[in-house]
């Protein structure tokens, strides 16, 4: 880690991104719902995206210890040491006047490549506890484009609400815009 975010470029959406970003949104919903309807509770979400920029850049924004996204909901994540538990980190994300705490544990990582994440519920904020058995993964190759980042999230939702406010990959989608925005040249 040891790095900040702001070495390495910006871009914008495009106009056509949000419209896609829109009817992706729409689907997410109604796949919620059917989640409810069956009472399925285990999801796997998976996302890609291509950026315009060397996966060595790539890596560095997903590892740095302060990143901040701009747009409609600017958003400020600082990433530290737990004390006295060298094999977590401390993610504070802050959103205006508001932040919140998630703690995580690096299951797998090769440098440059992949990452796998386990959120631990102790000292994780109630707000971010999404479920039970909580994963997150990054994978970067290399694309013509640049950088392929792929992005997954296997889960237990805990409560029939969480399905719906879930959905399916929307965090996925978001998280990718932020992270094109910050490495695209």
């Amino acid at each position: 880690m040891g790095n900040r975010s702001d070495d390495v470029g910006a871009c914008t959406l495009r106009p056509g991104e949000i419209g896609v970003g829109m009817l992706l949104f729409l689907r997410d919903v109604v796949v919620a719902l059917y989640d409810v309807v069956l009472s399925r509770r285990r999801r796997r979400y998976e996302h890609w995206v291509e950026i315009r920029a060397p996966r060595s850049v790539v890596w560095r924004m997903l590892r740095a210890d302060d990143m901040s996204f701009g747009g409609f909901f600017p958003i400020r994540v600082v990433s530290g040491p737990v004390p006295g538990r060298p094999d977590l980190e401390r993610l504070r994300i802050q959103s205006g006047n508001a932040a919140f705490n998630m703690i995580v544990r690096i299951v797998d990582q090769r440098p440059g490549e992949a990452i796998l994440y386990q959120v631990v519920p102790d000292g994780t904020d109630q707000i971010l506890m999404d479920g039970i058995d909580d994963y997150m993964g990054f994978v970067l190759s290399d694309s013509e484009a640049g950088t392929r980042l792929y992005l997954s999230r296997e889960i237990t939702i805990t409560s029939r609400l969480g399905r719906v406010t879930w959905g399916d990959g929307g965090w996925s989608r978001q998280g990718h815009f932020g992270v094109t925005r910050r490495c695209s040249s």
